[in-house]
């Protein structure tokens, strides 16, 4: 699986880039219930792609020896931006059980989870997640392109490795 961790990765990237792009899109027309449910479906689709990524980054790791360095901090942004995509997708998901099936909220502990998943889900809060998303997932990506294609690969790669104090 590992060697397909390429091939996993790209496809989630790209989806959890649009959702955090339809994060700052949220006002007027973008507001209504339908793009709820496409951010929901959007958030699911890639976190569930990003887990599966993360799960085929652990095979290749084996595989293969890298910069360890490099490496490490590969997984570490991959690991928190896959978490705080599913901290959104949860946040999404209790709006949508919420709206489709009345009987959740009589479940015990169900208002605690609401009021957590309403707050994440306030315009600010919500953005703020999606820019921190977006930026931890691209680090990620400039760290696994540094791996693959070498430390110079683009300048924007060679400039955040140097702030990283990688060379």
């Amino acid at each position: 699986m590992g060697e397909l961790h390429p091939a996993i990765v790209h496809l989630p990237i790209g989806i959890l880039t649009l959702y955090s792009l339809s994060e700052f899109l949220r006002f007027g027309l973008f507001k209504q219930e339908s793009w709820m449910i496409t951010k929901l479906f959007l958030l699911v689709s890639g976190t569930v792609g990003a887990f599966l990524g993360l799960n085929s980054g652990e095979s290749l790791e084996d595989l293969r020896t890298n910069d360890e360095q490099l490496l490490n901090l590969h997984e570490t942004f991959a690991n928190a931006s896959t978490w705080v995509y599913g901290i959104m997708t949860v946040a999404y998901l209790v709006w949508f059980l919420e709206v489709r099936f009345a009987f959740f909220s009589r479940l015990p502990l169900w208002n605690i989870l609401s009021g957590l998943a309403r707050l994440l889900r306030k315009p600010v809060i919500a953005m703020i997640g999606a820019a921190t998303g977006f930026i931890l997932l691209s680090l990620t990506g400039i760290f696994g392109g540094a791996m693959v294609h070498g430390p110079d690969a683009d300048p924007l790669v060679s400039f955040v490795l140097q702030l990283f104090g990688i060379k």
